[in-house]
């Protein structure tokens, strides 16, 4: 514990009165593992009379089994924010060891270990086999059959995907998160991935089983909106309102989270997040159902960025044919590129795996497109079973890929065929099997195959 004098810091928690008498600060007392936080500053009051009044920040909690810090923790805190711990007579000496005393009361009697409690050896000896119950995991494969209908040529990513949310899933106690970072060209697949997986995991597991937030980080360009995300501190603006994040890993401990565009963020936000990647938990600025500290070890954290993907890319096209043969030869490539972005290193070293979103080839961009002309239909209340192949040339002849991949074929989809589907609308083909002909784009209703079509 270091002994020093007051600042403005350590004034925070007294009210005037009491922080213009004198005063000394102890700074850093360790506190036992039932307290949060783990460490605070105790401000000492000099009185008359050569007695002591013993403070303590009011954000400090306890929920151990000390009847005595329970009452402490629970007093009504002063004007400053502080709680009253005790009233000692003596030195300063007198007081830290009075403290000590305290604090020693709150910890718990140690645990005995094993050999202490039971014989293992009689133990051992007594057991009788056990069949292996099977798995509570989620089904990777079926997990990967669902992701590949909806994200389209980006199998090698998708079975990464899945394989380390599947294996993350079968743990009944994880230590952390896991922590994914998507890296690729824009508009091939990396945030869709993401929220196709919720709805896959809902899928298999059941309604209400997963739940799904996605962050923009481009809205966290500031230092100071990491208030969205852990809540604003006790006086300033917003404090009491919660936080989206952390309400949702509260409520949901297996939430999917998404912080889309990372490199978009203010550094100070990834730090924020350390604690969380390591061990498992965040710290809150205000009470969430009781508790300061949220757990969110049951949680998938997935990261996209499509900075430097090029060069990543590229890097492990001269490694392998195959990037998914060499894991761990990809992410050394990942890492050092973030690296050189300037990317703390204490951050890459808690990223669980990197995925690579290759570009799109021209089957993939065939398949896009046939998808989007269907669901764009949908949104005009059409259902389309057909689509000839000169429409979806014609839409890939205007779609220059131009770098962003598949994002913008769903707008030119709309423009170009967006007449012909309020046009059968209007012809009140809702609910009606169609096909899509052109160009020039029309709508038919489809009562027979045509040439080339299958029976």
């Amino acid at each position: 514990m270091n002994i020093g004098a007051m600042d403005v810091e350590s004034k925070r928690i007294l009210d005037r009165d009491l922080y213009e008498r004198k005063s000394v600060v102890i700074r850093g007392v360790d506190l036992p593992r039932d307290f949060r936080p783990s460490t605070t500053d105790v401000v000492v009051i000099l009185l008359e009379g050569n007695t002591c009044e013993v403070y303590i920040d009011s954000l400090v909690s306890y929920s151990g089994p000390s009847e005595a810090w329970r009452g402490i923790c629970s007093r009504p805190e002063s004007e400053g924010g502080a709680r009253l711990v005790t009233s000692v007579r003596g030195d300063l000496f007198t007081v830290v060891n009075q403290l000590s005393i305290l604090l020693a009361e709150a910890t718990p009697a140690p645990r005995l270990d094993v050999e202490s409690l039971t014989e293992i050896d009689t133990v051992i000896e007594g057991l009788v086999p056990q069949a292996v119950p099977e798995s509570s995991s989620i089904d990777e494969e079926a997990l990967l059959d669902r992701l590949k209908t909806r994200v389209l040529g980006q199998d090698g990513a998708l079975r990464a995907l899945c394989s380390e949310v599947a294996r993350h899933m079968a743990k009944s106690a994880p230590s952390r998160p896991v922590a994914i970072f998507a890296l690729g060209p824009t508009g091939v697949g990396k945030t869709r991935s993401a929220q196709e997986l919720a709805d896959a995991m809902r899928d298999l597991e059941g309604d209400g089983a997963t739940s799904f937030l996605r962050l923009d980080m481009n809205e966290y360009q500031e230092e100071y909106r990491i208030s969205q995300l852990l809540g604003a501190p006790q006086g300033y603006i917003g404090h009491g309102s919660g936080s989206q994040l952390l309400e949702v890993l509260q409520r949901e401990g297996r939430a999917i989270v998404l912080f889309d565009e990372i490199d978009k963020a203010h550094p100070a936000i990834l730090k924020v997040l350390m604690n969380a990647m390591d061990a498992g938990r965040i710290s809150s600025a205000g009470e969430i159902e009781g508790s300061r500290e949220v757990d969110c070890r049951g949680a998938i954290f997935i990261f996209t960025s499509n900075h430097d993907a090029t060069e990543v890319i590229g890097d492990a096209d001269a490694l392998t044919t195959d990037v998914y043969e060499h894991r761990f030869e990809v992410d050394d490539i990942a890492r050092k590129r973030l690296l050189e972005a300037r990317v703390a290193p204490e951050i890459i070293g808690r990223l669980s795996r990197f995925l690579l979103f290759l570009p799109l080839d021209e089957q993939t961009r065939a398949a896009i497109v046939t998808l989007a002309v269907q669901e764009s239909a949908e949104e005009y209340g059409l259902s389309v079973t057909y689509i000839e192949p000169s429409v979806i040339i014609e839409v890939m002849r205007v779609a220059t890929d131009g770098g962003f991949g598949a994002r913008p074929i769903r707008y030119l989809v709309d423009d170009l065929l967006g007449r012909a589907f309020v046009a059968a609308v209007a012809e009140d083909l809702n609910g009606k099997s169609v096909r899509v002909c052109g160009p020039p784009f029309s709508l038919e209703v489809k009562d027979s195959p045509a040439e080339g079509e299958d029976e």
